[in-house]
């Protein structure tokens, strides 16, 4: 994991096939470095993402028991090739993953935890 002066590095994939439509993207480990835990302050994370088929990208985030899926980008489908970036903040007693809601090969993703 890399580690610099305010960020730290919580997953990377590249040239990765997607699990499947509107399925979660990460594995185990990379969900345990994007849970906060109920007694943390909140987190701020950035992603940086690239897919080789158009598709909207949505966060799933939970508290273990209930589940919302949100959308990035207003919910209007990400561009292939295209490197996109967003932000946002992890709130304490959540976890959070990315879904696509099409069937997709990741290009690159990088996922940091950006600390103050």
């Amino acid at each position: 994991m890399a580690i610099g002066s305010n960020w730290t590095l919580v997953r990377t994939l590249f040239n990765q096939a997607a699990p499947g439509a509107n399925t979660d993207v990460l594995d185990a480990a990379s969900l345990s470095q994007l849970a906060v835990g109920a007694s943390d302050k909140p987190r701020m994370f950035r992603v940086f993402i690239a897919v080789t088929t158009s598709t909207v990208l949505n966060l799933s985030i939970t508290d273990g028991s209930t589940t919302h899926v949100v959308g990035l980008n207003a919910s209007g489908a990400l561009n292939a090739a295209d490197l996109y970036t967003f932000d946002f903040m992890g709130q304490p007693g959540l976890t959070y993953d990315l879904q696509y809601e099409t069937d997709s090969v990741t290009e690159v993703l990088d996922i940091l935890e950006i600390y103050s």
